[in-house]
């Protein structure tokens, strides 16, 4: 009855000894917009978003002066953080009055943490529901602070707090010995970057909903203007477009599951023979336990088993578009924020799987489902999977017991390998700089109609890449190189764009020789010419699955083939299942 009393009282510990309203206050933070704060010798930089709480509302204010010398960034409870933020105004002031010097910044934060720490220790209060990101320059350098809930207060080199988070955490990790000696506007676009991957991929940081400000040696704590932000995005944007992503340089994808063609054939040959040598055993087995004679069934060839795959990605598009349904319940619309990635991740999933296994032992309907419930949770779009199911027509019950139970049986097979870099964020960064390329060229070109051209190009972009999943461009090409072709494919559909010219002019334009390039720039830009020229023919040879029709002969013979041991309606699953239970009973 009273196990949770230590859950409502800041001053009260649980058994384990925590104080949960601490933690609570905790969260709030962590819902709370993103912000990233880092520094280099001279400089302290604070980039954050800003939310607006409806479309009819202006966008709140993020980042507060508090002296010539002291700024910081809030996320959390902006009523509490103003609230603080009055307070140490008034300790400067205090400071300035009675020495004529700036406070220095370590002693401010012992003040106001001493301040935040009072009602941690009331009954009848709670904790401050603000972490504030605080920067500041004094006779001992910038300096960068994070201070959270629990009054705790964290000297940094470099941090970033709120919603999503932890992608700014990572790349701030990978890139913190260049920010020491990096120039200023250099630590700007380093802290864009990072703010950038706290967003979904179809929002863009603009001057409206970014804030930057900066402070450092002669030069006080300045909030910049929306015209000074738009330069260090537009940066950070072809940046990351024409440089390969160093996520991706390092990552499991390009180390793992980048292959030849040739490595794809030779892996699905491998598995088909395998299988079919295993299940033609079984069946003989079989049939001479029965002692009666039957028909071997035909099995499917590996070329059959990629038209199944590929029947399979057509069907998952069409069900995860569900999804976006406007008649879903008004509870459900901050839990099911769909972002084009999750298919990215999910059909990817499918596709490494059955590189490795047949469609002959695990059904492909059923791992469909599983990879397409794991991506909206390895893309940090977690839904509950009884809501999942629930847009599933038939045999809800079925499939919601076969996916809680092969979930970690997928994640195996895919090595844990679950973080995935789609070609969408790649084509977003290429098609802002076609459309800055076009409006160079014909200067007419009003914000609307660029706006309105690069929605529409992002909308059939999308699209050319879900349909091209179906190919094997995610395991032979970089996501930039598939994206790069998409803007290809863009610009043969609508020539006016003169997509081959931009590639030529500021895509290939950009490429330098490295120190130790074996090759120059003219072969390298031959041989990107020639990997995009290689995509175009097989994209125009490719037999893509446009109709569920297509294949369905194959969907037939596969059910006469199918391993019993995997199907969850064989007589043989059942016994097994059975044998199991039994084994298991001592644990009741």
């Amino acid at each position: 009855m009273f196990r949770n009393q230590y859950d409502h009282d800041v001053s009260v510990w649980s058994p384990q000894g925590r104080i949960h309203q601490i933690e609570y206050a905790m969260e709030a933070v962590k819902q709370g917009s993103a912000a990233v704060a880092l520094k280099n010798k001279d400089f302290c930089v604070i980039v954050a978003l800003k939310r607006a709480p409806s479309e009819l509302s202006s966008y709140q204010e993020k980042l507060i002066p508090i002296d010539s010398h002291i700024g910081m960034a809030i996320t959390g409870l902006t009523a509490d953080g103003f609230l603080l933020a009055r307070h140490m105004r008034r300790e400067c002031a205090d400071n300035r009055w009675a020495y004529s010097e700036p406070l220095p910044v370590s002693r401010l934060l012992n003040k106001i943490s001493l301040k935040m720490q009072i009602p941690t220790q009331q009954y009848g209060r709670r904790p401050f529901g603000v972490g504030m990101l605080i920067t500041g320059y004094d006779e001992q350098g910038p300096h960068v602070y994070y201070l959270c809930p629990s009054s705790n207060a964290y000297d940094c080199k470099c941090f970033a707090v709120g919603s999503r988070s932890q992608s700014a955490r990572t790349y701030l990790e990978r890139h913190l010995d260049k920010f020491s000696d990096c120039s200023l506007d250099e630590l700007i676009v380093h802290g864009v970057k990072a703010l950038k991957g706290c967003l979904p991929v179809e929002v863009e940081l603009s001057g409206k909903n970014c804030a930057l400000a900066i402070v450092g040696k002669n030069k006080n704590f300045t909030v910049c203007p929306e015209e000074e932000v738009e330069p260090y995005l537009t940066q950070a944007t072809e940046a990351q477009s024409l440089e390969t992503d160093d996520s991706y340089s390092s990552s499991s994808q390009l180390l793992n599951w980048l292959l030849t063609a040739d490595e794809l054939n030779s892996r699905r040959q491998d598995c088909n023979v395998s299988t079919r040598k295993r299940l033609a055993e079984q069946f003989r087995a079989k049939v001479e336990a029965l002692g009666r004679m039957e028909v071997e069934p035909s099995f499917l060839t590996a070329e059959e088993e990629l038209i199944i795959v590929k029947r399979n990605i057509f069907a998952m598009y069409g069900f995860y578009q569900q999804f976006d349904d406007p008649q879903l319940p008004a509870d459900a619309s901050f839990f099911i924020i769909l972002f084009t990635f999750v298919f990215g991740f999910a059909a990817t999933y499918l596709k490494r799987f059955y590189l490795n296994n047949s469609v002959m032992d695990y059904s492909p309907r059923e791992m469909m489902l599983t990879s397409l419930y794991l991506a909206f949770k390895a893309a940090d779009y977690p839904i509950s999977l009884n809501r999942f199911v629930d847009h599933i027509p038939r045999n809800r019950e079925r499939y919601h017991a076969f996916i809680s139970r092969s979930e970690l049986f997928l994640m195996d097979k895919l090595l844990y390998d679950l973080w995935i870099h789609p070609p969408y964020r790649p084509l977003v960064g290429f098609l802002v700089e076609l459309i800055t390329y076009r409006r160079g060229i014909d200067p007419s070109m009003t914000d609307e109609e660029a706006t309105d051209l690069m929605n529409s190009l992002r909308k059939e972009g999308y699209e050319i890449i879900n349909t091209w999943f179906q190919t094997d461009l995610c395991f032979t090409n970089p996501p930039s190189q598939y994206a790069l072709a998409v803007v290809m494919e863009l610009g043969r559909r609508y020539p006016e764009l003169q997509a081959e010219d931009f590639v030529n002019n500021v895509v290939l334009g950009n490429v330098t020789a490295e120190v130790g390039d074996e090759e120059s720039v003219e072969q390298k830009k031959e041989r990107l010419w020639e990997r995009l020229e290689a995509i175009q023919t097989m994209i125009s040879e490719f037999d893509f699955i446009v109709d569920l029709s297509v294949g369905l002969e194959l969907e037939n013979v596969l059910a006469e083939c199918r391993n019993p041991l995997y199907d969850i309606d064989s007589d043989e699953y059942k016994e097994i299942q059975k044998q199991a239970m039994e084994r298991m009973s001592f644990l009741d």
